[in-house]
């Protein structure tokens, strides 16, 4: 599909959502609205990989409105309460990601929307305090269609092999304002808070903090909180690297992130493809190995 294309269609699918939150449709008039807004766009392939009313977990009581890939979502007819996005709603959504991760599946991400107003959870939200305004946007114009799109596009775990490795598709697809590194740093921050006192993990923050003190000033970072996150967008910003190393030399990281993702970051399915060692390894940001953050 064009980028015209695309845009035409985003907007005459958000302009029928729109209309199904304007007249106060049933949860399931939204969510039929939201499927067809997958679909059209190119985001799900067909309707055959949205699964609807599926448990988290298999022996829970609950059920979750829809499923795509890595992604909940569920619908209310409002999620605004007194101007704000409904606290139980928030929880409800975040118990289905829970449960779902210590059954041990692969859902790392939710949507809860009406149609109008969209917040995304993610794994490790319910372990911090909820500010229902926090991450809260809307999409209420037709014209907006293509940023709904670009919204949903960055949350769920859509093929991207056909984005060229452009500057400027690196910055919007993996930098600082992305839904990729607000979720991979939001675990791995609080990943290393919980094992900060690791053995393993406490000498390599050890030897990172000496390196950098060497290079660029004995008092430039210390072993305290403050320089967490620090050390966190650092162990990022590496296994970023060598993922897209690997993905040069055609590697399938994606289907190696499913079912053998420890040596997709040491190194060794590089070392079996093409022979080639030390350019990614187990090293100072490799921690997240021995902390299991990396199955995320």
């Amino acid at each position: 599909m064009t980028m015209p294309d695309r845009d035409n269609t985003a907007r005459e699918y958000l302009g029928k959502l729109l209309d199904q939150h304007r007249l106060g449709a049933s949860e399931s008039d939204i969510s039929d609205a939201v499927r067809d807004f997958l679909v059209r766009t190119g985001i799900a392939g067909d309707e055959r990989e949205i699964v609807t009313e599926t448990r988290p977990a298999p022996d829970s009581r609950h059920k979750v409105d829809l499923y795509l890939r890595n992604t909940y979502i569920e619908f209310k007819r409002s999620i605004m309460v007194g101007g704000i996005i409904d606290p139980a709603a928030i929880a409800q959504l975040d118990g289905y990601i829970l449960e779902n991760a210590q059954a041990g599946n692969g859902i790392r991400n939710g949507i809860l929307t009406d149609g109008r107003n969209y917040l995304k959870r993610t794994v490790g939200d319910h372990a911090r305090a909820v500010n229902p305004k926090a991450g809260h946007r809307i999409f209420d114009r037709a014209e907006q269609g293509i940023r709904l799109y670009e919204y949903l596009y960055e949350i769920i775990d859509t093929n991207a092999a056909d984005l060229s490795p452009a500057p400027e598709n690196l910055i919007a697809h993996f930098g600082q304002e992305s839904e990729v590194f607000r979720t991979a740093t939001a675990i791995l921050y609080e990943s290393h808070g919980q094992n900060r006192d690791h053995p393993t993990v406490a000498v390599k923050r050890k030897l990172w903090r000496e390196l950098l003190q060497v290079a660029i000033g004995q008092n430039s970072v210390d072993d305290s909180p403050a320089h967490d996150w620090l050390y966190v967008r650092h162990t990022y910003l590496t296994a970023l690297v060598g993922l897209i190393v690997q993905a040069h030399f055609q590697i399938d990281i994606a289907r190696y992130a499913e079912s053998d993702s420890a040596n997709l970051l040491n190194g060794e399915i590089l070392r079996q493809h093409t022979g080639l060692k030390g350019i990614t390894e187990a090293d100072l940001f490799a921690w997240p190995l021995e902390t299991g953050a990396h199955s995320y």
